[in-house]
């Protein structure tokens, strides 16, 4: 009777799944697309950037979600190892307060980078 259950679940959130991932990869790559090509368009005989300047805030922002991902995922490993637990059992607010430091830490990190007065974008990246 349970893998009918199961059968009927993953029928049921199949699609949900799928369609959700197009609307991301759409989401995502549709505006950039628009824009490069109206850029292209209207731009004739001019210098045309293709954005270098959304690539160094993409390129900061990655890395540091990176960086903070790989501190969370052995927060992670840790607890498994020790606790035999992920979530709940022992420690788990030690955690939720080091993975909600970790977020605070990720967006202060973000907005300090944004509002910098003396980072500039084209010689990152150049």
């Amino acid at each position: 009777m349970s893998d009918g259950i199961v059968e009927d679940a993953a029928e049921i959130f199949n699609p949900i799944l799928a369609s959700n991932a197009v609307n991301v990869f759409v989401g995502l790559g549709l505006p950039w697309t628009i824009r490069t090509i109206y850029d292209w368009q209207n731009l004739e005989g001019e210098s045309l950037d293709l954005g270098v300047k959304e690539t160094a805030k993409i390129a900061w922002v990655t890395f540091t979600f990176l960086i903070l991902s790989i501190l969370m995922l052995l927060c992670l490993g840790v607890r498994r190892l020790c606790c035999v637990a992920e979530l709940g059992g022992k420690f788990s607010a030690c955690c939720t307060m080091f993975f909600f430091l970790l977020w605070l830490l990720f967006v202060g990190l973000n907005v300090g980078e944004a509002y910098s007065p003396n980072y500039d974008m084209i010689s990152a990246v150049e």
